[in-house]
């Protein structure tokens, strides 16, 4: 299955509560595997000798064939995701190494719970959202490795399309085109054009202008209506074309707008 590119596919996933001392053998395989702690602690013992660590709300992912085990004892609830996916979806997530997740945890839990629940019922288009969640829990893996912090107003159950949304009205006055959005949720302009259109019933820069207009509507309530102070404060790059923008937008000018 192909998304923008990338070929994912889900290998396995399970996710062990452990009442007792719990320890796999030494092995490898030919897929990478991400495994993370819901809860208490466990070790991944890696290439049979480096112990690495996890406590709850970590991960660490794991490269084809290198040699590792998993060892934990009570009470530690533990998964495994297992897929195949090319080297550069991975570029920028650390591999073989604690990857403390911080405020992204509760949205790759609810992705893993999403993913469970694909792999068990196997609905129509279960390969395809698959590929989807995947792609979705890479990109916070790669967020929560870079520092990135959890949007404060984001849903605490990942959605990539809502988190678009908001990233699109929390940024509404910066210089930011739509192809940086859609690169920053891990997808090709055109599919994200697709995707935002669908979901929202507009398109994404359309969205975006709607969030502009309702900021500088505010501003000009609040009595401002000189075109050059409305372009500083909104990040336009000067009064002339502010102007031109806003009558496009609203057919007036903002010194007659709102009368």
């Amino acid at each position: 299955m192909q998304l923008d590119g990338i070929q994912l596919q889900l290998v396995t996933w399970m996710m062990k509560p452990v009442s007792s001392t719990y320890r796999t053998p030494a092995h490898h395989h030919s897929f990478y595997e991400m495994g993370m702690v819901a809860s208490g602690e466990a070790t991944w013992m890696v290439d049979g000798h480096r112990g690495v660590r996890l406590r709850k709300g970590e991960a660490i992912v794991i490269a084809p064939e290198r040699l590792h085990s998993e060892n934990a004892a009570m009470p530690t609830c533990f998964c495994w995701v297992g897929f195949q996916s090319p080297n550069e979806i991975l570029k920028g997530i650390p591999v073989q190494e604690r990857i403390p997740l911080g405020s992204w945890a509760a949205g790759v839990q609810s992705i893993i719970a999403a993913l469970r629940g694909e792999n068990s019922r196997r609905p129509p288009e279960h390969e395809l959202r698959v590929q989807l969640l995947l792609a979705d829990l890479l990109l916070l893996l790669k967020r929560a490795a870079a520092g990135t912090p959890f949007p404060e107003d984001a849903p605490e159950s990942y959605d990539r399309m809502e988190s678009a949304r908001l990233y699109l009205e929390r940024n509404a006055t910066e210089k930011m085109t739509i192809e940086q959005v859609a690169r920053y949720h891990g997808l090709s302009l055109a599919h994200f054009e697709i995707l935002f259109l669908r979901r929202f019933g507009c398109a994404p820069k359309q969205y975006q202008h709607q969030c502009r207009l309702r900021r500088i509507e505010g501003s000009i309530r609040a009595g401002i209506r000189s075109p050059k102070l409305l372009a500083a404060e909104h990040g336009f790059r000067d009064a002339a074309y502010f102007c031109r923008w806003f009558k496009k937008q609203t057919g007036s000018t903002p010194s007659s707008y709102l009368v």
